[in-house]
């Protein structure tokens, strides 16, 4: 064989290994390569998943917490419409009737009966989210009753005005108070003709006194308003008691 050609085939036999290697590396390369867009696009998928997840998650909860408000709203409402809503008394006798706003409540003393003769006594006393009220006291009550007593209008002022001292423990026979410390005006209850009776600063107990008289058939009806300041009765009492009370023929 000639020298020339064993050189030739000496020198390819050496290039192979040489190139083998450099396939290998690129094969090892091109391996690495597709294992890390492997591990990458792993990666991204499962972080893409865990994503779109939790905002499904996120949608729900926003789903929820909608529904939550909504029904908070309503909840609100039906506080709102039981609070503003209206309730009626009606005594079991003397025609008598009371609608008030359900922030306040009713006392009921005597509902047919009243010391063993016919008649109504009840105070309205202000309401309250535990649905217990408590009584006012004499400084800031406002008191309703009903006896068959009437006979004219005129002598249902004296007796009220006579019933009013009584009440206090004060009269002339205690040298504090006589009826010509009352005064009486006109006004209207429930469409009848009614009068006012105040007590002119009599004293501490009298001097807020704002007394209502009015009388139908038989019965007459006093309702009994303490105007002293900073009681802690609402301002709008007197107004709403008056707005909110009926009258009607009754029997005896």
């Amino acid at each position: 064989m000639d020298s020339s050609v064993q050189d030739n085939a000496a020198g390819n036999s050496s290039r192979v290994p040489t190139q083998m290697r450099h396939v290998h590396r690129f094969i090892f390369g091109f391996l690495f390569v597709l294992v890390l867009v492997a591990a990458v696009a792993g990666t991204y998928y499962w972080q893409h998943s865990k994503a779109s997840s939790l905002g499904h998650q996120v949608a729900n909860l926003q789903t929820k917490l909608m529904d939550t408000n909504a029904a908070y709203r309503g909840l609100q409402k039906q506080v709102a419409t039981a609070q503003t809503g209206t309730f009626t008394y009606t005594p079991h006798t003397a025609g008598l009737s009371l609608t008030l706003p359900k922030s306040y409540a009713v006392l009921v003393a005597a509902d047919g009966n009243a010391g063993g003769a016919p008649g109504v006594m009840f105070r309205v006393v202000p309401s309250s989210d535990s649905h217990i009220s408590s009584d006012w006291g004499y400084y800031s009550e406002a008191r309703v009753e009903a006896s068959p007593t009437f006979t004219t209008l005129g002598q249902a002022v004296k007796a009220v005005e006579q019933q009013t001292m009584d009440f206090v423990s004060c009269g002339p026979e205690n040298g504090t108070c006589d009826i010509s410390d009352f005064s009486a005006s006109d006004t209207t209850i429930a469409g009848l003709p009614a009068k006012l009776i105040k007590a002119n600063g009599i004293n501490e107990r009298l001097g807020w006194l704002n007394v209502y008289v009015v009388g139908l058939g038989q019965w007459r009806y006093t309702i009994t308003i303490n105007k002293i300041p900073n009681a802690s009765a609402p301002a709008d009492l007197a107004t709403t008691i008056l707005k909110g009370i009926s009258i009607k023929q009754a029997a005896y």
